[in-house]
């Protein structure tokens, strides 16, 4: 029998043509399944040194207002003037009568005059002097506001006569006519009565009762002459 050696080649060059593509065939990577993973941070996982966020807004810390504090002035052993303003230059609105009590608003500098409200006027206010034996306080009142208002309007007493004259109470002195421009005297609101001085037997030569604000002559003096202011 005749060998086709051709044949044969032609059948061994094609068996290494298999095994090549054979060796050169891979097998695809096995499936794998990707694996999405969200952590929660806690306290442990956040580095030392960083303070985490709160997840909530902190807690309001609310701080009671301070009460207020009433303070309030009685009357004690006797009535107190009640004046427009802190001092005895005001004119007196009211009286503070023995027993009666008033709620103070505010005071002055030294805290010598309280403001108050004037009993029985709705929406009215005044003064009351803290330093007499007739009052009697309650409370702290260096923790009121301090109130500031305007001055008292003066007021004057003119001598029109030749005699020297003194005003009741104070013991205040007005010099005679003689010492133009300044026989003349600023005096608080009040009641005065007026005596000659140079008459030391005479009764009181007049009364007069001064506001904020007036000229008030004398014009009589102890031996019941009449003069005129020039």
């Amino acid at each position: 029998m005749s060998i086709d050696f051709c044949k044969v080649k032609r059948q061994v060059a094609l068996g290494f043509l298999v095994l090549s593509v054979a060796g050169c065939t891979t097998s695809p990577p096995p499936t794998s399944s990707l694996v999405v993973q969200t952590a929660t941070a806690g306290l442990s996982d956040v580095p030392a040194g960083i303070t985490p966020s709160p997840t909530s807004p902190p807690a309001e810390t609310i701080t009671p207002s301070p009460t207020v504090e009433t303070i309030v002035i009685t009357a004690s052993k006797g009535n107190l003037n009640i004046r427009r303003g802190p001092g005895v230059a005001y004119n007196p609105i009211a009286v503070l009568k023995n027993g009666q009590s008033a709620t103070a608003r505010g005071r002055d500098l030294l805290a010598n005059w309280l403001m108050v409200d004037v009993p029985g006027l709705a929406g009215e206010t005044g003064w009351v002097r803290t330093e007499t034996d007739y009052s009697k306080i309650t409370g702290d009142i260096n923790s009121l506001p301090e109130v500031v208002v305007d001055f008292a309007v003066p007021a004057y007493v003119q001598n029109c006569t030749y005699h020297f004259m003194v005003l009741q109470p104070g013991d205040i002195p007005v010099s005679s006519l003689q010492t133009f421009p300044n026989n003349d005297a600023r005096v608080y609101p009040g009641e005065y009565t007026v005596y000659d001085d140079d008459v030391p037997d005479a009764e009181e030569v007049m009364t007069i009762s001064v506001r904020e604000g007036v000229f008030i002559d004398i014009d009589v003096d102890g031996n019941s002459e009449h003069h005129k202011c020039p």
